[in-house]
């Protein structure tokens, strides 16, 4: 778990379904590049929430630029994705186009629908 990817996703002002995928992505976040791993029936089961609505938050995160989400597979079996909680731009590089914060959410009040 990484302290300070934790510590960055408090601060994020975000609708609270965005926020709660944040914190459990920055949860499992490695503390050298902020990297994990977990599956979307792992989110489903801790965030309380249903598939569609784990996609649209992670979709909403990646639009934000405060995630980068990879697909992986071998030999044409899927696997979990590989989630990167962008901490201080953080795998900028690794995006096309860098990030943004113009997603949905971001800047909002937190009272507000998502």
């Amino acid at each position: 778990m990484s302290f300070q990817a934790m510590a960055w996703a408090v601060k994020q002002r975000l609708v609270a379904r965005d926020k709660l995928v944040l914190l459990m992505l920055a949860n499992y976040a490695s503390n050298e590049r902020g990297d994990c791993y977990p599956s979307i029936d792992l989110l489903c089961e801790e965030c309380g929430m249903t598939r569609n609505t784990i996609r649209t938050a992670l979709a909403s995160l990646e639009e934000a630029g405060l995630i980068e989400v990879r697909q992986r597979s071998v030999e044409g079996v899927n696997l979990s994705n590989v989630y990167r909680v962008r901490i201080d731009g953080v795998g900028q590089n690794l995006t096309q186009g860098g990030g943004s914060n113009s997603g949905r959410g971001v800047g909002q009040n937190l009272t507000g629908g998502g």
